[in-house]
C-alpha cells in the first residue's frame, strides 16, 4: 500500500498560519486585555505563570508545591512520556498507575491500592475526558494534585471546568493540542503562594533569544503548512515516515526550560476566539463518529456521566492488535490518517521504573486508535473521516 495520498485526512489539528508568523514577531501589546478576559473566563480566579511548554508547566507545578526530590508521584502509564520525564526531572519519584477502560483516565481502585506513600499525583485528562477527581480528594493520606490539561481546554467534571479542580494545572498550546500556539505551556493555580513560587523558579529560566523566537515561529508555520492537504500525503508523512513510525512532527525528547517569547502569547489570545464553537463542533461530530460504531466490534470513547468530553481525539478501542492494525490499514485506505496514542508508553514508563503491573494500560497500547473529529475540518473533510470510520466498523 502506498503511503502517497493527496487527499489523506491529517491525524493532529497543526494550525499556524502567516498572520500568526505575523502576530507573533509582532511589537503591539493589544492581546494582552483579551487574553487575560480569556483566562478569567474560563479559569476565574486562577493566576496563570507562562512557560515554553506543557511539560516545562508540568515540572514548575511540580516544584511550586513542593514535590522535589524523593517524593513520589502517582502518574498514569497510558500517557505521554512529557509527564515521567517532568517528574524525574523534578527529582520526585514516578509511581505508575493503571487507568479506567472506559474514561482512558486514572483507575481510582489502582489510586487507592498504591496511594499509601503518594506525596503527590499527575492527574491526566486523556483525549479531553476529565480524570475523575473526587477519589483523589478522598484518599486516606493527602495528596497534591496536578491536573494535566494537554487535551482538556474546555473540559468539565460535575460542572467544573478542568484547570480548575486540584491544587495546580498545567497547559500544553504546542501544534497539534487543542489550542494550538506555538512554543507554549502555562501553569495555572488559585493558591497565590504557590504562583508566587512559580513565579520565582520560571524568572530563573533562561529567556528565549530573539533569533530563537523566529527560528521557532518559521518552524511553526512549516509543520502548519505541511500539516494539511495534499502536503500531508504527499510529502509530510511519507518523508516524516522514513524517520519515524509514529511521525507527528512534535519534539518529544528535548526538555529546556524556558520562559516563552510575548509573541507566542499574542497568538494565544487569538486561539481563544470561537473556543466554545469549536468544542460543540468536535462533540457533535464525535457523536456521529460513535453512532456508526454501534453494533459493531470497536468500542467508541465514552462520556461518563460526571464528564464534559472535548473530544481533542476520537479514541476507538479494538478487540486487538491485529484488529487495530486492520483499522489503521483501512481508515488509510479510505484517505484518514490515525494515531496509535501512547502505544509504546509500557515500555517507555519500564524505563521509568514502571512494574509492568497495570493491566488495563498494556491493553490499550494495543488496542486504541484515534482519528480526529475536530472543528478545524470542514464539512467535506469530516465527511471523508465518518465515511471511512464507518467502512471499517462494518468489516473490522
Amino acid at each position: 500500500m502506498s503511503l502517497r495520498n493527496s487527499k489523506l485526512i491529517p491525524r493532529l489539528d497543526v494550525r499556524y498560519e502567516l498572520e500568526d508568523f505575523h502576530r507573533a514577531l509582532g511589537d503591539s501589546d493589544e492581546w494582552q486585555r483579551p487574553l487575560r478576559a480569556a483566562l478569567e473566563k474560563f479559569w476565574p480566579g486562577m493566576e496563570p505563570v507562562f512557560v515554553n511548554s506543557g511539560r516545562v508547566a508540568i515540572l514548575l507545578a511540580l516544584r511550586s508545591l513542593g514535590l522535589g526530590q524523593g517524593s513520589r508521584v502517582g502518574v498514569p502509564v497510558y500517557t505521554c512520556e512529557a509527564v515521567y520525564s517532568a517528574v524525574v526531572r523534578s527529582g520526585a519519584i514516578p509511581v505508575f498507575l493503571d487507568v479506567n477502560v472506559d474514561t482512558l483516565t486514572l483507575d481510582p481502585v489502582d489510586l487507592e491500592r498504591k496511594s499509601g506513600d503518594l506525596d503527590g499525583v499527575v492527574a491526566v485528562h486523556t483525549f479531553g475526558h476529565p480524570a475523575d477527581m473526587d477519589p483523589m480528594h478522598c484518599l486516606p493520606r493527602r495528596v497534591k494534585v496536578i491536573e494535566d490539561c494537554a487535551h482538556a481546554v474546555g473540559s468539565r467534571y460535575r460542572g467544573r471546568t478542568a484547570g480548575t479542580l486540584g491544587d495546580a494545572a498545567a497547559f500544553s498550546f504546542r501544534l497539534g493540542k487543542p489550542i494550538s500556539a506555538g512554543n507554549l505551556g502555562m501553569m495555572l493555580s488559585s493558591d497565590r503562594e504557590v504562583i508566587r513560587r512559580a513565579r520565582d523558579v520560571a524568572a530563573r529560566f533562561p529567556p528565549r533569544s530573539i533569533t530563537g523566537h523566529v527560528r521557532d515561529c518559521l518552524v511553526s508555520m512549516f509543520r502548519g503548512f505541511i500539516y494539511r492537504p495534499p502536503w500531508f500525503g504527499t510529502l509530510g508523512l511519507p518523508v516524516g515516515s522514513i524517520f519515524d513510525d509514529a511521525f507527528d512532527l512534535m519534539d518529544k525528547h528535548s526538555f529546556r526550560p524556558m520562559r516563552p517569547s510575548v509573541g507566542s502569547l499574542a497568538v494565544l489570545a487569538d486561539r481563544f476566539l470561537g473556543l466554545p464553537r469549536r468544542v460543540r463542533v468536535a462533540r457533535e461530530r464525535a457523536a456521529v463518529l460513535a453512532s456508526y460504531l454501534r453494533g459493531t466490534s470497536i468500542s467508541p470513547p465514552s462520556e461518563a456521566p460526571w464528564a464534559f468530553h472535548t473530544y481533542f481525539q476520537f479514541a476507538m478501542r479494538f478487540r486487538d492488535r491485529g484488529a487495530r492494525e486492520r483499522g489503521a490499514a483501512g481508515l488509510r485506505d479510505h484517505g484518514v490518517d490515525s494515531i496509535r496514542f501512547y502505544q509504546d508508553s509500557p515500555a517507555i514508563a519500564a524505563r521509568y521504573g514502571y512494574r509492568r503491573d497495570c493491566a488495563t494500560a498494556e491493553s490499550l497500547a494495543k488496542t486504541i486508535l484515534t482519528v480526529p473529529c475536530h472543528a478545524n475540518l470542514s464539512n467535506h473533510e469530516f465527511g471523508f473521516v465518518a465515511d471511512a470510520v464507518r467502512a471499517v466498523g462494518e468489516v473490522i
